[in-house]
């Protein structure tokens, strides 16, 4: 005999329970976004880019507005689903006889679609954002500054995660060998260093000055590092290369 289940129905009680934990694993998503934050900003850290905590806020922060926005359209539902793909096969371990590479660049597709599928979903920006990460760190830099422009070409100047691009595309640039173009955009993030440690920056500016000959601006670097952040171990040896009359990394 075949039973059929009716489907009780809720009551107002039921319908609040059913509601708060809804709300529940809302607060779960935001959880794994600030979680994804600071993972990215040690993945930063690990590739030499001296970031320091309050990027971590900055992060925090944006991976938070994402995930309230994540499910308030049906648009953003459909890119959910490439962007949590990614970001989980991004943080999956490798499997057996796959490479690290192949496994980021599987990533990267994934975040690739979020953008060229869904360019005006809220979460379009962040996986843009790691596509350039990924890029940076699979040893792509010329594709990573493609990324990391676009991102902050549609991110409003308000945006903070706007300064993590920015950090990216100044290191991209280096890392292809563009010293002038890395030299630029680190006088850029400067002049909005109030939203990190201003002597990291300071000391790539000394650093890129010096290896582009710009002796003048290296001097300027060096002597505001110094004045501005005195107790920075950046500040030590900057009077170091003062006293040398020289700049660059040591």
């Amino acid at each position: 005999m075949v039973r059929i289940k009716i489907k009780k129905k809720q009551t107002p009680e039921e319908i609040e329970k059913e509601r708060q934990q809804r709300q529940r694993e809302q607060v779960g998503i935001q959880d794994e976004f600030q979680a994804k934050g600071f993972e990215l900003v040690d993945w930063m850290q690990n590739n030499g880019m001296v970031v320091v905590g309050i990027i971590a806020a900055i992060l925090m922060a944006g991976f938070i507005w994402a995930a309230s926005l994540l499910w308030s359209n049906s648009t953003n539902e459909k890119a959910s689903v490439f962007y949590e793909q990614a970001t989980t096969l991004l943080n999956s371990d490798v499997k057996e006889g796959q490479s690290v590479e192949h496994k980021n660049k599987a990533a990267r597709a994934l975040f690739e679609k979020v953008w060229l599928n869904y360019p005006n979903s809220k979460v379009a920006g962040l996986a843009r954002l790691f596509a350039a990460h990924i890029s940076f760190k699979i040893g792509e830099p010329k594709v990573a500054i493609e990324n990391y422009k676009a991102f902050i070409d549609d991110a409003s100047f308000n945006n903070k995660l706007r300064l993590v691009g920015l950090l990216g595309l100044a290191y991209g640039y280096d890392a292809s060998n563009e010293k002038e173009k890395a030299l630029l955009t680190f006088e850029d993030i400067n002049k909005e260093k109030w939203y990190i440690d201003g002597d990291t920056v300071l000391w790539e500016i000394l650093n890129l000055a010096g290896e582009l000959g710009d002796k003048d601006k290296a001097k300027k670097a060096s002597e505001e590092l110094i004045d501005q952040y005195p107790n920075s171990p950046f500040a030590v040896k900057a009077k170091m290369h003062l006293a040398l009359g020289k700049s660059g990394k040591k």
